[in-house]
């Protein structure tokens, strides 16, 4: 196993861990809202929240790496073609030579 899989497992299971014990009933005040509700559903809430905006906030940057490497690829594979077409050349004018 990959060693960020097993440090994000265990801090799936110290999060966890947390939640479940801050179960107590409180009252949560947003903007107009009022709400009553547990502790961990509202930390559970906060948790998805947190991890979906830094999934918006992370994309642009994610979706401009992949186009830059799809760009590389491209010319990678260009000049690995250019490559071997001056190999074959110069391989036919050393045949040719003797």
């Amino acid at each position: 196993m990959r060693a960020s899989f097993i440090f994000g497992l265990i801090i799936a299971l110290l999060g966890a861990l947390f939640v479940m014990q801050n179960s107590q009933q409180v009252d949560i005040n947003f903007l107009f809202f009022e709400f009553h509700s547990s502790m961990a559903l509202a930390l559970v809430s906060a948790l998805l929240a947190g991890m979906l905006i830094m999934a918006f906030m992370g994309f642009p940057f994610w979706y401009e790496k992949r186009k830059q490497l799809r760009m590389a690829r491209k010319a990678l594979k260009s000049h690995q073609q250019t490559i071997n077409s001056l190999k074959k050349e110069h391989l036919t004018k050393e045949t040719t030579a003797e």
